[in-house]
């Protein structure tokens, strides 16, 4: 029953491990941010903040290319307090289009 058990784990590890270098992340510009996308990262400038009463984040980034609105909910990840407007981030999340509008669901920010 151990050798079962440790031959499980062992598999799932190389299985976890293939299955990380598959999926692939985007690192791409605003204007090239899409719907096709799973998961994206950008890296831009702060260039506006606000935090509604529920405790949601909206962030304005942009770069060379282009703006796009970025969106933190409230305990969704745990990020610096101090983004400040003008500051370059880097942010990862899921692009989708609400009210007719491209947006990345925020999910990790370095």
């Amino acid at each position: 029953m151990i050798k079962i058990s440790l031959i499980s784990i062992f598999l799932g590890l190389i299985l976890i491990f293939i299955a990380q270098k598959n999926i692939k992340t985007e690192k791409i510009k605003i204007k090239d941010v899409s719907e096709k996308y799973s998961y994206v990262e950008i890296t831009g400038k702060v260039a506006d903040i606000s935090v509604s009463k529920t405790g949601t984040t909206f962030l304005k980034i942009e770069d060379e290319t282009g703006r796009i609105d970025a969106v933190i909910f409230k305990n969704s990840i745990n990020y610096q307090e101090n983004i400040t407007i003008g500051k370059t981030i880097k942010i990862g999340g899921k692009p989708q289009k609400y009210k007719d509008k491209l947006e990345i669901i925020v999910n990790s920010i370095d």
